[in-house]
């Protein structure tokens, strides 16, 4: 009975080839299909790991209302579980474009240790009027242009010459986040030397955590946790010394010290490259469904 089941499946094969060969077709693309999607997201995951450890992306970001100064950077950089940290300036204004329309760009300082610059084209500054640019948003036409910043900003010259263009870890998706100026988004980034800068203090800190855990893990999110626990902890006092001195200056006018801790989660790149990770992977279980 087996043997005579067989046959019929043979012959009922061989009497419509062609029918048989493109439905043998139809599930070899299924199944190609689904096994890339299901391969899709680790291998994503991975790539960005290995940007995010090439160029020295950020764990935690520290702000204060009243700055950051070196003394105090020294001193998180000499906790156990800080690998390394820099001080960083960042400034908002208002750019004209070749084509006079208005948009906001914010300038950064280029930190050494901590969120490392892909070069695209061109070269870095080598002076402190030199710049250079988001190569997502601009062109290589706008290498050799002249940036000019809003007078009053806190920019030590008027204008910076566009050396090169970037990429940067802070920023792997097309939102540059928003602002209090102009229509209240940014458009892109410039990056300059901290000398071009007029700041008396930094704005923000950036800091690299002591520990290897891969990135979107639940490992990672805890040890993320417990790092900012510890740190706000650390940094009670961190700031004291300068307030006093500072209330000392300006009459007791100082307000009380406002300490900020942020996470990679507060990086808007991360979060949505993350989110197109979670999409894809969402596909490859409903994929399935619909193909077969």
């Amino acid at each position: 009975m087996v043997r005579a089941y067989r046959k019929n499946i043979y012959r009922t094969i061989r009497g419509s080839l062609g029918r048989f060969f493109a439905i043998m077709a139809i599930i070899a693309l299924g199944v190609g299909f689904y096994s890339g999607l299901k391969l899709t997201k680790p291998s994503m995951v991975k790539k960005a790991e290995d940007y995010f450890d090439e160029n020295k992306f950020y764990d935690i970001k520290v702000m204060t209302n009243i700055g950051i100064d070196e003394e105090e950077i020294k001193k998180v950089k000499s906790l156990d579980y800080v690998l390394n940290v820099n001080g960083s300036y960042y400034e908002d204004f208002i750019f004209m474009d070749e084509n006079e329309s208005e948009n906001v760009l914010r300038a950064y300082s280029i930190t050494k240790d901590v969120n490392l610059l892909n070069l695209v084209e061109g070269r870095m500054p080598e002076a402190d009027n030199e710049c250079v640019i988001d190569s997502y948003v601009y062109g290589s036409e706008y290498i050799g242009t002249s940036v000019k910043v809003s007078e009053g900003d806190n920019f030590k010259y008027n204008e910076y010459k566009v050396v090169g263009r970037v990429e940067s870890p802070m920023f792997i998706s097309n939102e540059r986040g928003t602002t209090s100026i102009g229509q209240g988004r940014i458009k892109g980034f410039i990056f300059l030397e901290e000398n071009a800068f007029d700041f008396e203090y930094y704005k923000e800190m950036y800091i690299i955590c002591d520990g290897e855990h891969k990135i979107y893990s639940d490992e990672y999110k805890a040890f993320i946790k417990d790092v900012k626990k510890r740190l706000e902890s650390d940094m009670d006092t961190l700031f004291d010394e300068r307030y006093e001195m500072l209330n000392k200056i300006y009459g007791g006018l100082v307000p009380p010290i406002e300490l900020y801790i942020f996470d990679r989660e507060q990086c808007v790149g991360y979060v949505t490259y993350s989110s197109d990770t979670d999409i894809v992977s969402d596909v490859a279980k409903i994929f399935p469904v619909f193909f077969f």
